[in-house]
């Protein structure tokens, strides 16, 4: 195996910010570029590498994998360094690049590092990435498929110290032919499937996408609500009965919600936690009175 190198690996080298935010769609040679990155620091000085997956399995299919790949191909893997249970290598000037999953609560808080590769970011809650980040002291890489807004977009780059870098598979040059094919047929989809349209902006242009199967798609999220002008118009709080009911409505005091059928609507009247009056049945009033009781 030849390693090429690629326009993502020149593009990922040039990064400065030590918050390093790469997305991009698919085949775009985002983790194997990164590897390569941090392959060539740990062999230039002593450097503590920790790379972070979703699990373990996913880490071996993926970036495990990868760095394997990598490290045979310069010819520079001696299997004696590489600790199969710690999945650890350490190398000759005892740089260390360790994998281990988000799952692994001691290991979130356990020994810091200088360098952090947080693999498939968006498989991974923001705690988590936190605690990594609070205890590396250096470069933090960051990489996903942008197939939706996450902690990366509305935390980690709204940051002085970060910079984000866009991918997509045009920066692979290592990529063959019948893939890059393959990608480029979704692009014609694209004009008359909205699910194709969606996949096309996710993994052909590596932009922020829409979450698929999403029951409302136009929403803005607010940092609250003057209840006082609030109109009520009817809600549910069972996902089946979405289909047949929408809206909410909430106070500070108290959340009454409605399930509606085609045959009957119940109104429960649950403060914070509590459900009482499940089963009881009327028809929906447009402007119920603020003063009703709940009904037990």
């Amino acid at each position: 195996m030849k390693i090429i190198n690629t326009t993502a690996k020149r593009k990922i080298e040039s990064l400065t910010h030590r918050k390093r935010v790469i997305q991009g769609g698919t085949s775009a040679s985002k983790t194997f570029s990164i590897l390569c990155v941090l392959i060539k620091q740990a062999c230039r000085k002593k450097t503590e590498i920790s790379i972070v997956g979703e699990t373990v399995p996913h880490l071996r299919r993926g970036a495990i994998r990868d760095f394997i790949k990598i490290m045979i191909a310069k010819g520079i893997f001696v299997p004696a360094r590489w600790n199969k249970t710690l999945l650890t290598y350490q190398f000759a000037n005892r740089s260390t690049i360790e994998f281990f999953s988000a799952d692994q609560e001691a290991r979130l808080r356990g020994a810091r590092r200088q360098v952090l590769f947080i693999n498939e970011a968006n498989n991974i809650d923001f705690e988590s990435y936190y605690q990594l980040a609070i205890r590396t002291s250096e470069a933090i890489y960051i990489d996903f498929n942008p197939t939706h807004e996450f902690w990366a977009h509305t935390e980690v780059l709204r940051e002085a110290d970060s910079e984000l870098l866009i991918l997509t598979y045009q920066d692979n040059e290592a990529l063959p032919d019948t893939i890059r094919k393959d990608i480029e047929l979704n692009r014609t989809k694209a004009e008359t499937s909205a699910y194709w349209a969606n996949w096309w902006k996710v993994y052909g242009l590596g932009q922020v996408g829409t979450l698929q199967g999403a029951i409302y798609e136009d929403f803005e999220v607010v940092e609250g609500i003057d209840v006082s002008r609030a109109k009520f118009v009817a809600t549910t709080l069972r996902p089946w009965s979405l289909s047949t009911a929408k809206g909410t409505a909430c106070s500070s005091k108290n959340c009454s919600t409605l399930q509606a059928s085609r045959t009957k609507t119940s109104q429960t009247n649950c403060g914070p936690w509590g459900l009482q009056g499940l089963g009881r049945s009327w028809p929906i009033q447009q402007n119920p009175s603020p003063s009703r009781k709940s009904i037990g």
